[in-house]
């Protein structure tokens, strides 16, 4: 994965410590970013995307777009139907 911190001028590798395949994401002005997509993948961020964290998810489900809440809960939908 890569990010730019200047509209895409430059690029900078992170390391996620997960290679299963990101499929969507969201980004928030408070910096909380999640991605999320095959294999029940979903990696959240704090730091607008400096680093990641792998979050626990059921099964192996494949997520297809996610939102965030204003209570912090994420919104996950994918093939199978839609979790929180």
């Amino acid at each position: 994965m890569f990010r730019s911190a200047d509209e895409g001028a430059n690029w900078t590798g992170i390391n996620t410590h997960d290679n299963r395949t990101l499929m969507c994401g969201t980004a928030d002005a408070d910096g909380t970013v999640v991605l999320a997509g095959a294999a029940g993948a979903v990696l959240h961020s704090r730091d607008a995307g400096r680093s990641f964290r792998v979050l626990p998810t059921e099964g192996n489900r494949v997520y297809s777009d996610v939102m965030t809440n204003p209570d912090s809960s994420i919104l996950l939908v994918g093939f199978g139907g839609i979790s929180v």
